[in-house]
């Protein structure tokens, strides 16, 4: 397997990476829309998470917002449809619960293949940037105590 950059692999429109670019691109231009047609406070405690031909899930920050804006839903589905042409039959609701984030393991767990620590090794060496390679050893340092 031949070594790609980043970029070639994100301008690829067959990688899974592009497709979740574009689609979190897509959704953070919306939510800027929906950020400027929700009346305030509402408009800093509601987020659109996805967005499809059949469904629109929108989360608020908690419970007490998403009392809110159950009260104002229709106006919400109606400025959904109106001014974001949105004609999804669903439009579903709920409170973005962050204790479902997954859980960050302590720092000692964490691990770094071989295969990393030599490919931050090789950027070192070729970096033009002495206090960028300092800071590449650095991390590849850290992988061998993994």
């Amino acid at each position: 397997m031949t070594a790609r950059r980043l970029h070639q692999i994100l301008s690829d429109r067959h990688s899974g990476l592009n497709r979740l670019q574009v689609e979190a691109e897509r959704l953070a231009t919306l939510n800027r829309r929906l950020y400027e047609l929700l009346p305030p406070p509402l408009h800093e405690h509601v987020r659109l998470v996805a967005a499809g031909p059949d469904r629109v899930a929108l989360r608020a920050s908690s419970a007490a917002w998403l009392t809110r804006l159950r009260f104002q839903l229709p106006q919400v589905k109606r400025l959904l449809r109106e001014s974001l042409g949105m004609k999804a039959r669903r439009v579903e609701i709920a409170v973005l619960h962050r204790s479902f984030a997954p859980a960050v393991p302590p720092r000692e767990a964490l691990g770094m293949s071989a295969a990393a620590r030599r490919s931050l090794e090789r950027a070192a060496d070729i970096s033009g940037d002495e206090e960028l390679a300092r800071a590449l050893r650095r991390l590849a340092s850290r992988g061998r105590k993994a």
